[in-house]
C-alpha cells in the first residue's frame, strides 16, 4: 500500500546509519477533477440586485459594497441613462463594486401590454442601449411589476439567460430552462421589504442562513437604501447585513457574485467539464464545453476545479498562486482556478523559487519552460 516507508540500518563497524525511503505510486495518465458548484468552494452564492437605477440610490449602496468588499447589481432601467448622466454611472460601475443588467426600457407592464412592438422596445433595446453605454454583458432581466406575458417570456428566453420576477425563495444552484418557478427564467429572490416582516435583519440573515446550509443561491431584490430614492432599508441595517455577508465570505461559506458572475458560474458548471493529465512531474488542467454551446466572448468566469495531485505534494503551485493539498478518500486534492479555453499548469510548490521578472519564457506543446537569461555569475 502507498504511500509506504522503509526504513534501511546500515552498520560499519562502530557507526550505525539509519536511511529512511520513501515510496509512492508513479502517476500517468487523467487525473481526477471535478468543477465544484460555487467559486472557491464556498457552500453558497449570494447576490444583491437593486432595481430602477436611481443614481442616488446606487451611489449610496456603492459607498457600502466598497466598505464591505462586496458586489451588487443595478436593474437599470434603460431611458433613464442619456448622453448627459452616462459618465457618472461609467464612472461608478468602473469601481468595480456594482454592474448594470436590465430592467426593461421605460417600466412597462409587458402582461398588461402584450405587444411584439413592447417586446423589440422594452426587452431588446433596453439592452442593446445598456450594453452600447456600458460595454457589459446584460445577461440578467427583472419584469417591471414582476410579470411577463408569454410572448415577452419567449423573448428574454432568446436574448437573456436570466429572468428575475417575483418568486419567493432560494435558488438551487442547479436551475433548469424554464419559467416555473426556480427556474432559470423565474429566480427566486428574497425581497429586503416584506409586509409581514417586522425585524428586517432578522429575516434577512435567515434567508442568508438557510442559502449556506441548503448549498444555495440566494437572490436579493431592492429599491433603496438608506436616503436613496424608494429606500427600503436603512443604512445601518444594510451596513449590518453586508457585514454577516462579508465574514461568511471571509469563512469560505458564501460567494458574494454580482448577477452576470453567478449566471455564467452556474451556466459553465451545467455545462462545462474537467479534465486534468498527469505529465512529466505537472498536472495540466483544462474545460471543456460538453453541454449546450456557450458563446466563448461571453463565458468567461473562472471556474473552480478540484484537482487531484500527487500524495507528496503539501501545497500546489499554479500561475504563480499557490493552493493547499487535502486528502479524500485516500486520494490527494487541490482547489484549482481555471478560465475556459486556457490550460492551467499545475506543480508541486515545494523547492519552488520565486520567478525572477528577467527570465526568459519558451512555449512548448505541454506549457511554459523557464530559461533563465544567459549570464557569467555563479549564482
Amino acid at each position: 500500500q502507498y504511500p509506504a516507508t522503509v526504513n534501511i540500518t546500515v552498520t560499519k563497524g562502530t557507526v550505525t546509519k539509519v536511511y529512511t525511503l520513501n515510496l509512492s505510486k508513479k502517476l500517468s495518465g487523467e487525473m481526477d477533477s471535478q468543477i465544484l458548484p460555487v467559486y472557491g468552494g464556498a457552500d453558497s452564492i449570494v447576490s444583491m440586485s437593486y432595481d430602477d437605477g436611481y443614481y442616488d440610490s446606487v451611489e449610496i449602496l456603492n459607498q457600502l459594497l466598497v466598505t464591505y468588499n462586496l458586489k451588487a447589481s443595478a436593474m437599470m432601467i434603460a431611458e433613464r441613462v442619456n448622453d448627459s448622466n452616462v459618465q457618472q454611472w461609467i464612472d461608478l460601475f468602473n469601481q468595480g463594486y456594482v454592474e448594470p443588467q436590465n430592467h426593461s426600457m421605460t417600466h412597462l407592464n409587458l402582461k398588461d401590454n402584450p405587444t411584439d412592438e413592447n417586446y423589440q422596445t422594452e426587452i431588446l433595446d433596453s439592452q442593446t442601449r445598456l450594453e452600447n453605454y456600458f460595454g457589459n454583458d446584460i445577461l440578467a432581466y427583472a419584469a417591471a411589476y414582476n410579470v411577463l406575458s408569454d410572448g415577452a417570456w419567449e423573448t428574454v428566453m432568446d436574448s437573456h439567460y436570466a429572468a428575475r420576477l417575483g418568486a419567493y425563495g432560494i435558488n438551487s444552484l442547479d436551475l433548469k430552462d424554464t419559467t416555473d418557478a426556480g427556474g432559470w427564467y423565474n429566480l427566486y429572490n428574497v425581497p429586503f421589504k416584506k409586509s409581514n416582516v417586522s425585524d428586517q435583519y432578522s429575516y434577512l440573515v435567515h434567508n442568508l442562513n438557510k442559502a449556506v446550509e441548503n448549498g444555495g443561491w440566494l437572490l436579493t431584490m431592492c429599491h433603496g437604501v438608506g436616503a436613496g430614492t424608494n429606500s427600503e432599508i436603512s443604512e445601518a441595517t444594510a451596513a449590518a447585513l453586508f457585514a454577516q455577508i462579508a465574514r461568511l465570505q471571509e469563512e469560505g461559506k458564501v460567494w458574494n457574485a454580482t448577477m452576470s458572475e453567478a449566471i455564467k458560474y452556474l451556466r459553465q458548471y451545467q455545462n462545462m467539464t474537467s479534465h486534468a493529465q498527469w505529465l512529466g512531474e505537472e498536472v495540466y488542467v483544462t474545460l471543456e464545453n460538453t453541454g449546450i454551446e456557450l458563446p466563448e466572448d461571453v463565458f468567461d468566469q473562472v471556474m473552480t476545479v478540484k484537482v487531484q495531485v500527487p500524495e507528496t505534494w503539501t501545497e500546489a503551485l499554479y500561475n504563480k498562486q499557490t493552493a493547499k493539498v487535502f486528502e479524500e478518500n485516500g486520494k490527494f486534492y487541490a482547489y484549482i482556478d481555471v478560465t475556459p479555453g486556457a490550460t492551467v499548469r499545475v506543480e508541486n510548490a515545494e523547492g519552488q523559487l520565486p520567478v525572477d521578472e528577467n527570465l526568459k519564457f519558451s512555449m512548448d506543446r505541454i506549457g511554459t519552460r523557464i530559461v533563465p537569461p544567459a549570464t557569467d555569475s555563479k549564482s
